[in-house]
């Protein structure tokens, strides 16, 4: 099964300067925008799209070829949460977002998070680059050589620096 971009939709949406300045003057046609962008870049990619909005539905049409859901009552971000924390998420989503908290809750639920700036960046080969997964490194403990090596001027630096943080 290939995975499905599930799109904070204002979160992209502020990142594209011609679309965030003219959202609160016409959500709507933003919306119908917003929308048909991502359904070219979906064909495009071959990929299929989810995008989630904040509020009620606005939109009398919605055009065909991308899964569009307005949260109602709800957010954005709780629905796209809820999302996460069924089952096969981390097989079935790309979560596209910049938000903190969701990319927080995708990391904890093993799902791929592609950054909004990253996504709105035309890929010369089609296709989304995921970026490797690094290996943690396990850090030593500075403190846990069993006989670090100080000299005498060390010591007495120390000695002076505690004797003067009490006075």
């Amino acid at each position: 099964m290939a995975k499905k971009w599930l799109i904070d939709a204002h979160n992209v949406i502020h990142q594209i300067h011609g679309l965030k300045r003219r959202l609160s003057v016409n959500p709507a046609d933003v919306f119908r925008e917003f929308i048909t962008l991502i359904k070219q870049k979906s064909r495009k990619e071959s990929v299929r799209a989810r995008i989630v909005f904040d509020g009620q539905p606005i939109l009398d049409h919605i055009p065909k070829g991308v899964e569009v859901y307005f949260s109602r009552e709800r957010t954005a971000d709780e629905v796209i949460i809820s999302h996460l924390k069924k089952e096969d998420a981390s097989q079935k989503w790309l979560v596209v977002t910049d938000d903190r908290e969701i990319r927080q809750h995708a990391f904890y639920y093993s799902v791929d998070v592609i950054r909004t700036n990253d996504f709105l960046k035309e890929k010369p080969s089609g296709s989304i680059e995921k970026k490797p997964k690094l290996k943690k490194k396990k850090l030593a403990d500075p403190g846990g050589a069993a006989n670090p090596e100080l000299n005498d001027d060390e010591v007495q630096e120390m000695l002076n620096m505690f004797k003067n943080a009490n006075n």
